[in-house]
Parts: C-alpha cells; sequence; structure tokens
C-alpha cells in the first residue's frame, strides 16, 4: 500500500495550472517529471502482476492529457494487453471497449494505432468470440476505425554463421572481401550491406536506423528549424535543438516557411543548392537534427540526395514534420545507394525468425507509398551448425 499512497500523493490534479503553458515548456516542469515516472511505474505494476493497480493508474494517466501525451498510445496498448491476458471476468470485452475509445484518441498514431487495430482483429476474429463479444465497429468499414496495412516485400539472404551468442544479442558472421578475397567478421547488417554491394550493384551502404534520411532531410530544412518563431525557444547555449523540436508547436509555428521550402524542393538543382548551402554554413556545429559523422565528405552526402527524386523527398518532408517525434520510431535499419545509377534502397534487417515491429510496418508501408524502393531482408545462416557447438553459450557445464 505504500507504493499506491505515494502514487496519488504526487497530487497530479495541480497539472491543470500549467495547462496554459506551451507543451515545450511542461517539458521542464517537475510534474511532467512525475507523470514520466507513474507512466514507467505501469509496467513495474504489470511486471510484479499487481494487474488492478496498473490499470488502476493507467486510466488515471489516461484521464490526464496535458503531460506525456506522445505516451497515451503506449499506455492504450498496455491497458489493452493486461485487460486481454489477465482480467478473468469479462476482460476481452473490456480490451475492446478500451481499443474502441483509443482508437478516437487524436495523440494515438502510426505503429500504436496499428498495433491496438491488430489486436481487436484478432480477438474478435476468434471462434470462441463470435456472438459472445461486441464490437460491430471492427467490422463497420463506414466507422473507418479499423486501419489495415499490407506486409512488405521480402527477400532471402544467407550467411556463414561464425558464432551465435544468444545471451549478449550478438550475432557473427563472415563475408570473403570482395577485393582481396580475405575472409573477415561482421554482423548481420554488415552482411547485409555486402549483399546489397555485391549482388545488386549498390556502391554505399550505411545502417543507421533512419540517421540517414533524417540527416538528409533535416539538411535541407536546418536554417528554417534554427530560425525562431519566439525568442524562448534557445535558453542555453548547450541546447542542440529548440525546445519545441519535438513538438506539434514545431510545425504549426513555422507552417508557412516549411511549405515554402518543401515547394523549393522540386528540382534536383534546387536540392543540391540547398544541401551544399547548408553543409557550408553548418558543418560541425552541434545539432541533434543532423549527423555529421554519418558522411565523410560533403560529395558523399550529395551523391546520396541525388539517388531521391524530387518527390520523395517532399513527400518524406511533409510526413516527417506532420508527425515529428512519433515518425522515427522503427524507421528501416539500412540505407544503401548508388549515385551513379541513381538508385537507392531502404531495408530492414531481421533474422529468420525475427517478427516486425507495428512502427516498422509502418514505416515500409509509407516507402512504399512515397515509391521509394524498401523491402525487409531476412538472414539465414548456413553451416552454422558446428559453430554453434563450438559457441560458449550453447555449452552445457556439468
Amino acid at each position: 500500500m505504500v507504493i499506491e499512497k505515494l502514487i496519488f500523493e504526487f497530487q497530479l490534479e495541480k497539472f491543470v495550472k500549467s495547462e496554459p503553458l506551451p507543451g515545450y515548456f511542461r517539458r521542464l516542469s517537475p510534474d511532467y517529471v512525475r507523470a514520466r515516472i507513474l507512466s514507467c511505474l505501469t509496467e513495474v505494476l504489470q511486471r510484479a502482476r499487481r494487474y488492478d493497480e496498473s490499470i488502476e493508474l493507467i486510466q488515471y494517466l489516461l484521464n490526464r492529457a496535458i503531460y506525456n501525451r506522445h505516451r497515451r498510445g503506449k499506455l492504450w496498448n498496455r491497458l489493452a494487453l493486461i485487460q486481454e491476458n489477465y482480467i478473468k471476468i469479462n476482460g476481452h470485452q473490456q480490451c475492446l471497449n478500451t481499443i474502441y475509445e483509443a482508437l478516437q484518441d487524436p495523440y494515438v498514431k502510426l505503429g500504436d494505432r496499428l498495433a491496438l487495430c491488430e489486436r481487436a482483429r484478432k480477438l474478435y476474429s476468434r471462434p470462441k468470440s463470435k456472438g459472445i463479444l461486441q464490437a460491430e465497429w471492427i467490422t463497420n468499414e463506414e466507422e473507418q476505425l479499423i486501419w489495415t496495412v499490407p506486409m512488405p516485400k521480402e527477400v532471402e539472404v544467407t550467411g556463414c554463421l561464425l558464432a551465435n551468442d544468444a545471451r549478449m544479442g550478438k550475432v557473427t558472421y563472415t563475408i570473403q572481401d570482395p577485393i582481396d578475397g580475405s575472409i573477415q567478421f561482421c554482423t548481420v547488417e554488415q552482411l547485409a550491406i555486402n549483399h546489397y554491394r555485391t549482388k545488386e550493384d549498390y556502391t554505399y551502404g550505411i545502417h543507421s536506423e533512419g540517421a540517414v534520411i533524417r540527416t538528409l532531410i533535416g539538411l535541407l530544412f536546418l536554417d528554417l528549424i534554427y530560425t525562431l518563431p519566439t525568442p524562448d525557444l534557445l535558453i542555453d547555449i548547450f541546447q542542440t535543438e529548440p525546445l519545441d523540436f519535438q513538438t506539434d508547436a514545431f510545425y504549426k509555428s513555422r507552417q508557412n516557411q516549411i511549405d515554402e521550402r518543401i515547394s523549393r524542393l522540386n528540382f534536383e538543382e534546387n536540392i543540391q543548392e540547398i544541401a551544399e548551402k547548408n553543409w557550408d554554413l553548418y558543418n560541425l556545429t552541434m545539432s541533434s537534427v543532423v549527423n555529421w559523422e554519418l558522411f565523410p565528405t560533403k560529395s558523399t552526402l550529395l551523391s546520396a540526395l541525388k539517388c531521391l527524386t524530387p518527390e520523395q523527398i517532399q513527400s518524406i518532408s511533409i510526413y516527417t514534420f506532420v508527425h515529428n517525434r512519433a515518425v522515427w520510431k522503427g524507421f528501416p535499419d539500412l540505407f544503401v545507394w548508388n549515385p551513379t545509377l541513381k538508385k537507392c534502397k531502404v531495408v530492414e534487417v531481421k533474422s529468420h525468425n525475427d517478427r516486425l515491429s507495428y512502427h516498422q510496418i509502418v514505416w515500409l508501408n509509407k516507402l512504399v507509398e512515397f515509391k521509394i524502393d524498401c523491402e525487409v531482408c531476412k538472414v539465414s545462416a548456413i553451416g552454422s551448425k558446428k559453430s554453434l557447438q563450438r559457441t560458449p553459450s550453447t555449452i552445457e557445464l556439468d
């Protein structure tokens, strides 16, 4: 009972006093930290099998939408999971009712929304659920609450497995160097990059999980990002981004300038000119928007930009600025490109038994929508049986 008393002694009712403040200022308040702690505590209570208390705390946080709005999707998903799996009396119906309410929450977006839709669809379609659960909205196309996303294209790649330490989450493969023929050790992502360089004529490849696209798009807007509509967005010399950068207020306060810049990105010459100018002005400045270490030279970065059409760059720019913080979850692992052929590909690397997260499915679907070549690379090990027998993680001690 001590934890319960501490929770409600945080006096979250005081949140309403902070409501007039912009969201980027609320993040600096003590109440924001308290709400963040309570949000983490919901998982602690769930793992401790104190499901009723976890549900009560989640509902308490969901009823107060001032703080942690970007975490509401995660809270709704946790609540639905607990109700479906751990509430014995009428738990499934409670779960569907929760999902129905969550799908009408404007802060539930992208992967979190898709996860709720899939949970509702699977639960409602079970043979035992027919005639028992009330959730006609799932099959009602007029309500348009259920979101369906097609699965992405997959390719199979094999590699020689050297070691597999499951306890450390490390997998080591071997590849043959295309220049001198020597055998080299590599990760599963490096194995995939080697496949695309040797088999599909891609000359460059980076394992970055979104940092490449974020850097390319960020560089094109870097001067606008640090143009401040109000002077209180940079309050410390160590800030690497404006206070409102990862909030919904960022795009709203700069919409005219951003939309005008996007309209200018309609020709490759304009794109190259803006990128080159911003590189020369801001290279190596401390910024969370652009990772200067990804590309060794300006020409390498410009070569990657050439592989994206103006329409693709415009589409990604609009999408990332509108959704902002929520959008970068689940971006695929690899970006490979060939500037001579002006082609690029975005790749999510998975082992044979791994599954895509809902955030990854959403991103891959969006990339297809933007007409950017993308796929899932499933890596399988060959000749690994003897290697597995020799690895420390598989040795049985007496």
